[in-house]
């Protein structure tokens, strides 16, 4: 793996530290403390679906077989699928759509953290 690759995916988990414990940290102060953990669970499905998604397509830019298109669908299909089935276990058994909002939060806050780094990195240019 490049080193760009490893610093960026570097560079993304921190920020979603740092979101995690500023968001975390807000809802302990101003909303009920059990959405907290959905929060986080949606941070860090979000983080971890990231950093597969960095792995496999390193994996795939980098072979030389002929599965490139194979296994880049079935990686997204298996990532899609996996996320999904977290949000119906969420929803299933705790019969709480606010949890479900709170997992889904959690998960698209991963996308302020893509944002902070592209500034960051712009303005390092």
């Amino acid at each position: 793996m490049g080193n760009d690759l490893r610093n960026m995916l570097k560079r993304i988990a921190l920020i979603d530290f740092i979101i995690a414990l500023f968001t975390v940290s807000t809802m302990l102060y101003f909303v009920k403390k059990e959405y907290i953990m959905f929060f986080l669970l949606g941070l860090i499905v979000s983080l971890l679906n990231f950093l597969a998604n960095g792995f496999i397509t390193n994996y795939i830019l980098m072979s030389k077989t002929r599965a490139q298109g194979f296994l880049s669908i079935l990686s997204f299909i298996v990532r899609t699928l996996l996320i999904s089935f977290i949000a119906l276990i969420i929803l299933s058994y705790q019969h709480n759509a606010f949890h479900m909002i709170a997992y889904v939060l959690g998960y698209i806050s991963q996308f302020t953290a893509f944002i902070i780094y592209a500034v960051n990195l712009s303005g390092q240019n």
